[in-house]
C-alpha cells in the first residue's frame, strides 16, 4: 500500500505512524488525502482516502501505491506539483513513475531504513 519512498506534509509527517495504523485497518481518516500513482498510466493524482471505503476496494483490496500523504486538497496539489518539478530537475522529464522507481531501488540497498519521508514545504500564496 505505501511506497518506501514517501512524500508528506507537516502534519501528515508528524502523524505519520498513526496514520499507517489506521490505514492498515481500513480506518481511512476522512479528510486526509493520498498522493498515488496511477496503476495504468503511471501519472500522479491525489483524492481523499475515504474512497478507499468504496466497495471496489472492500472486495479486492487492489490499492494503488501511495507516494504521499497530506492534510487537505491544497497541500496534497502541492505535493504533486513539488514531486513533478524534482523529477524534471534530477531527470529532464516528468516520467515520476521510472524516477520514484529509481529511487525505490537505491533504497532497497539500505536494510535499516524502513520509508525514506520527504516533508515538503508548503508554498505560501503571494
Amino acid at each position: 500500500m505505501f511506497s518506501r519512498q514517501l512524500y508528506l506534509d507537516e502534519y501528515t509527517s508528524k502523524h505519520f505512524n498513526s496514520l499507517r495504523k489506521k490505514f492498515r485497518n481500513h480506518n481511512f481518516p476522512s479528510g486526509t488525502y493520498v498522493i498515488v500513482l496511477s496503476k495504468n498510466s503511471g501519472r500522479v493524482e491525489y483524492f481523499d482516502c475515504k474512497s478507499f471505503k468504496q466497495k471496489y476496494y472492500k472486495e479486492t483490496e487492489d490499492y494503488p501505491l501511495i507516494i504521499g500523504m497530506a492534510q487537505n486538497a491544497d497541500s496534497a496539489k502541492n505535493i504533486v506539483v513539488q514531486i513533478i518539478e524534482e523529477c524534471v530537475d534530477k531527470t529532464g522529464n516528468a516520467d515520476v513513475k521510472i524516477y520514484l522507481k529509481e529511487k525505490t531501488d537505491k533504497l532497497q540497498k539500505s536494510y535499516f531504513k524502513r520509508y525514506d519521508i520527504t516533508v515538503m514545504e508548503q508554498k505560501g500564496e503571494e
